[in-house]
């Protein structure tokens, strides 16, 4: 596993404006956490600021495991360099977890 070769993908736009979409290497996942029982936080490392762009995303309701596993295996596991982690606009996922009934949010680094 090259954590150089596998990228993040995170569009938060409902439209066909790509203006909103996002990609990371693997390398700057910081964290991934459980912010409630329907909702998944990561945090990814801006290196533009000193911070990291914490992504909320929508999961059904316990499936906060099957999220993180998902997303864990993609990185260190799957053949794909390009890991769509979410894109509202075409409401697809790597994880079948992601519930598009709610829009992703980001809050920016600093």
């Amino acid at each position: 596993m090259d954590l150089s070769k596998k990228f993040l993908y995170i569009n938060t736009a409902t439209d066909s404006t790509v203006d909103e979409a996002r990609i990371y290497p693997a390398s700057a996942l910081k964290a991934i956490y459980e912010t409630d029982a329907t909702n998944i936080a990561l945090a990814l490392q801006n290196n533009i600021a000193a911070d990291c762009d914490v992504f909320v995303i929508t999961i059904t309701s316990g499936e906060a495991r099957t999220f993180m596993k998902d997303l864990v295996n993609a990185i260190n596991y799957g053949t794909e360099a390009f890991l769509n982690v979410g894109d509202n606009y075409t409401n697809d996922s790597i994880s079948g977890a992601v519930d598009f009934g709610t829009d992703i949010s980001v809050t920016e680094a600093a």
